[in-house]
């Protein structure tokens, strides 16, 4: 009961909604290929990616670099920017892309 006390029950409540909202919209059979930490990890590259692009539309080579915790990178057309590391993406952002 404490977790309720102390607040992170509510934001931990937040999370989970957060996922479903965006799973909700996905396609089914993109969810079901997954496992509920699997699920959690593309929704965390999800929010820290600066577009709002689901999950279920991102090439697989993005999905595969999303479970391992790089977040996904997109020009202004939408499409997918691949690096060979991080700060070569930081970098490519920095630029103006």
């Amino acid at each position: 009961m404490s977790k309720i006390n102390n607040g992170s029950f509510c934001y931990s409540i937040e999370k989970v909604r957060a996922m479903v909202r965006l799973f909700d919209n996905c396609n089914e059979s993109f969810n079901q290929r997954f496992s509920v930490e699997e699920l959690a990890k593309l929704h965390r590259a999800y929010v820290n990616c600066a577009w709002d692009i689901a999950p279920d539309r991102w090439e697989e080579r993005q999905v595969k670099e999303a479970l391992k915790g790089k977040v996904p990178v997109f020009d202004e057309n939408e499409n997918p920017v691949y690096t060979k590391s991080t700060r070569a993406t930081k970098e490519y952002l920095a630029k103006g892309a």
